[in-house]
């Protein structure tokens, strides 16, 4: 009987036991989705620079941090500017708006207080735009029963609006806080100076020094110290003078800054053109504006002497009675009289603005010199020249 094959018992086969090492955990998954996100991201937002950029000057790309603070410095010097110049302009041309926060007496009061005494009241509200102002007509009127002519009619409105001009503009130093943001804004033109003594902009430095010094001198000095300088007419002027001064200077630095100054030769043809007007109006309005300004200036700072004694007055001081009350004295001994009763009566305030008496027309000089060599170099012949008959172009010959 043959032999059976014995049966061979094979053992259970082991069950394979999960690996977790090789799957991803969920740590990891977020991970990679975090990653995918941010790649997402960081492509739409190259996407969204990219066509951004397209729209953005390419002035203001890749410059330094220099230039950046300089853009920044222009265009607060040219909004702040701004504001105070319609701050003056809605003061002398509209009536008064009705009492605010930042300012609780804005009519057309002569005040004592100081810019100076006033401005911690105003600094938490001190860029507040002033409110309600409505142009007004004015006209004139008359309760006679004459009929006036075109001429006279004509005659009377100008005379009407010169009057109101002038009785409003005695105000300004009071009204709608002119005189606190007056002292604070010519206070941030310091800056100016630090400017030029840093190399930051090609300004002489003494020439920005004399200037802003001036300038500071008739806020913080004159025009604190002297009642009468707060409500003179002069001082509605000098802010005038000022204001257009800063804007138009102001604007040529940043059309410079933007590389717009001289046009090129693939310059728009009307950015060549307002560029162009602008550099004139740079380099020719100083002619006005810095006369006026420096002689505001200069009027603002005598007031701070005492008025010019009359005969009769000299005549009441000690000798004065026995020069000058006979008959047949000469005009000169009259003159000089009262000369001396003036000098007399002088203090110390009036003592020490005695040498900017001299100073002023000399610092008006050096400016206005200083202005005529810079105006030849922007608008004389030859090429990198910018002037408004067209674009000059830089190397080439100016085109039409």
């Amino acid at each position: 009987m043959p032999r059976q094959p014995r049966r061979q018992e094979l053992s259970p086969t082991p069950e394979p036991v999960p690996n977790y090492g090789d799957s991803p955990s969920m740590l990891d998954k977020v991970g990679a989705t975090a990653e995918v996100a941010r790649e997402k991201v960081d492509n739409a937002a190259n996407s969204a620079w990219r066509n951004a950029k397209k729209y953005i000057p390419s002035a203001l790309l890749h410059r330094s941090a220099q230039d950046y603070y300089l853009m920044f410095y222009n265009l607060l010097n040219i909004g702040l500017w701004t504001y105070l110049l319609v701050l003056v302009t809605a003061h002398l041309l509209t009536p008064s708006p009705p009492p605010t926060v930042l300012n609780p007496a804005p009519g057309p009061t002569i005040s004592s207080s100081t810019a100076s005494e006033t401005l911690g009241a105003y600094l938490k509200n001190i860029f507040r735009p002033f409110k309600n102002v409505k142009a007004t007509s004015t006209g004139f009127t008359s309760t006679n029963s004459h009929k006036f002519s075109a001429l006279e009619k004509g005659t009377g409105y100008i005379t009407s609006i010169l009057h109101t001009f002038i009785e409003r503009s005695r105000t300004t130093y009071s009204a709608r806080g002119i005189g606190v943001y007056t002292l604070i804004i010519q206070s941030v033109a310091l800056l100016e100076v630090v400017h030029s003594a840093l190399g930051i902009v090609k300004s002489p430095v003494q020439t920005t020094a004399m200037q802003v010094a001036s300038r500071l001198a008739v806020v913080w000095w004159f025009v604190e110290a002297e009642p009468s300088a707060r409500t003179s007419t002069f001082y509605s002027t000098m802010l005038v003078a000022w204001s257009l001064s800063e804007i138009i200077r102001s604007q040529y630095y940043m059309a410079s800054l933007l590389h717009l100054t001289p046009p090129r030769a693939h310059t728009n043809r009307l950015v060549a053109t307002s560029i162009d007007i602008l550099t004139y109006i740079r380099y020719s309005a100083f002619y006005i504006l810095y006369p006026l300004g420096s002689g505001s200036e200069y009027m603002l700072m005598l007031k701070g002497f005492p008025s010019f004694p009359s005969k009769s007055a000299a005549i009441a001081t000690k000798g004065g009675w026995n020069l000058l009350s006979a008959k047949g004295v000469p005009a000169w001994k009259v003159f000089f009289q009262r000369v001396k009763v003036w000098v007399t009566s002088w203090d110390a305030g009036a003592w020490a603005r005695v040498p900017f008496v001299f100073i002023w027309p000399a610092g008006l000089f050096i400016l206005m010199t200083y202005m005529q060599s810079q105006r030849r170099k922007a608008l004389g012949r030859g090429s990198g020249r910018s002037t408004a008959s067209g674009r000059t172009v830089v190397g080439r010959k100016k085109v039409q």
